[in-house]
């Protein structure tokens, strides 16, 4: 589990993909402080799953799950 006071190269992967999800502008400094557990908080209030500012199982179920769908409309909006 990832949680505030967390730190390390973990931490700068779940920051990157915050920010690309959620359109966060974290700075991607592998430190989990207030900022990045309020734009995991948002991610967790959007896929409708508790929302303690955690990144375990469920929120990294939620972070692949938004990745896909964005990827999908990614996908569906180009024009060949």
């Amino acid at each position: 589990m990832i949680c505030r006071g967390s730190n390390g190269p973990r931490v700068r992967d779940l920051q990157r993909a915050l920010n690309l999800t959620t359109g966060s502008d974290l700075k991607i400094d592998g430190v989990f402080g207030s900022l990045t557990e309020s734009a995991l908080k948002d991610l967790q209030l959007r896929c409708k799953i508790h929302a303690d500012g955690k990144f375990g199982k469920q929120s990294a179920r939620a972070l692949l799950a938004m990745s896909l769908m964005l990827a999908r409309q990614n996908r569906l909006g180009r024009s060949y």
